[in-house]
């Protein structure tokens, strides 16, 4: 440890160093620490007065309540809008989000699709109606996936309750989105199919279990 001392950045990220050794280095060439804030910024100007005397200026973004207290939030509504004019998806609006220099309110540097969402339902527009915001590669709507399989809604809630099938909601309105490739379309109607010729009995645990989801 005496030798880590005549380096401390080493003596910092040396693994026996604990917090409260660290803490206590502060301490020792730190005389204080003055964080201003502005109401109205996303920033905070920290000023470190170090030991002798020598104070150097940092500035770090303050984590965020909300997208109400961001200080640029009528222009970030106002880019959401004209992204989602130019037939843009939320996951596509979170990128030219991120492109222009936003930043998300609460974790981050980059927005997500359902940060997008968000954005999007706070502007009225209802993001998750339209078709592609949330869809991944071979997923479906539940009224979708139902048709396509020919079963009837309430068959295929039962089968996500199950965990027959690969099923997640969305964030906002909590709708089910459901994956299924062309070999997960072909077991779903063998299962519907076995279910109609006997509707009493139980499916095979083939046709009941999810095939691996695939990411092509």
């Amino acid at each position: 440890m005496q030798a880590l001392a005549q380096d401390i950045p080493a003596l910092w990220h040396a693994p026996q160093t604990t917090p409260a050794d660290k803490k206590e280095m502060i301490r020792c060439v730190v005389d204080k620490v003055v964080v201003t804030r502005v109401e109205a910024a996303a920033e905070v100007s920290v000023a470190m007065h170090w030991k002798g005397g020598r104070v150097t200026q940092h500035s770090c973004c303050r984590r965020l309540r909300s997208y109400a207290d961001l200080p640029d939030r009528e222009e970030l509504l106002r880019r959401v809008v004209y992204w989602r004019q130019q037939g843009c998806t939320a996951a596509a609006i979170a990128d030219k989000l991120t492109e222009e220099g936003f930043r998300p309110a609460r974790q981050g540097d980059r927005f997500t699709a359902g940060m997008a969402l968000d954005l999007l339902h706070a502007c009225g527009l209802g993001g998750e109606h339209h078709q592609d915001d949330l869809l991944e590669k071979h997923e479906w709507r539940a009224p979708d996936l139902a048709g396509q399989v020919g079963i009837g809604r309430k068959r295929l809630n039962a089968w996500i309750q199950r965990g027959w099938v690969h099923a997640r909601r969305t964030p906002i309105y909590k709708h089910w989105l459901i994956w299924a490739d062309a070999g997960e379309l072909r077991r779903l109607r063998k299962l519907a199919a076995a279910i109609r010729v006997a509707p009493g009995g139980r499916p095979g645990g083939a046709l009941t279990k999810p095939g691996k989801r695939s990411k092509k």
